[in-house]
């Protein structure tokens, strides 16, 4: 049997810039937050998805002193579409992603505080001989964070595979699952963890 994996790798570049008139910013291709006068970068998160990346972007949606120390961390909000095609001579698979990210990160040592999927939309389709299946599962939630840096997660919503379908695999329910629950996270000892 012979495979073709297409993918198609084409970068939308709408990287947003900070508009709280701090020195950091994305760059153009929205894979790099850039800050200390141009002098450090951090190459942000790869999402879990197989594929590809279709067109992403990114922008600085705050700066806030979370741990006390330091220069202000950057709260970055990304927006990724990824496309995934598998086709063969008995069967064809596509898949859609569309995630909205936002990541917290403390510039000073390059770490990665906090990531919450605040948005994730899932589609497929496959077909196999004769048949066909295709199906959709999302869900989105509103994503904050105050002056003292503590993130609420709340009016979280979900739709799609129902838990109890068998058709559909294992691999697909999770898309319909969030990420992290309705609530309050506050950073505390060097993490964040919900109140």
């Amino acid at each position: 049997m012979k495979y073709v994996l297409y993918a198609i790798a084409m970068l939308c570049t709408a990287a947003g810039f900070s508009q709280q008139g701090g020195s950091a910013y994305i760059t153009q291709d929205a894979t790099r937050l850039v800050y200390n006068n141009g002098k450090d970068s951090i190459q942000l998160s790869n999402p879990d998805l197989r594929g590809f990346p279709m067109c992403q972007s990114a922008e600085i949606v705050a700066e806030v002193q979370i741990d006390g120390k330091g220069a202000k961390e950057v709260v970055v909000k990304r927006s990724i579409e990824w496309i995934y095609m598998l086709l063969g001579d008995e069967f064809n698979i596509r898949e859609k992603t569309d995630r909205t990210v936002y990541e917290v990160w403390n510039v000073d040592n390059k770490k990665l505080l906090f990531s919450a999927v605040g948005g994730n939309h899932f589609s497929y389709i496959s077909h196999y001989r004769l048949s066909s299946a295709e199906g959709a599962a999302h869900y989105n939630y509103d994503f904050s964070i105050n002056e003292a840096g503590a993130i609420a997660i709340s009016n979280v919503q979900v739709s799609g595979f129902p838990a109890e379908s068998g058709r559909v695999s294992k691999e697909y329910r999770k898309f319909a699952k969030p990420d992290h629950k309705e609530g309050i996270y506050t950073f505390k000892n060097g993490k964040y963890s919900k109140q």
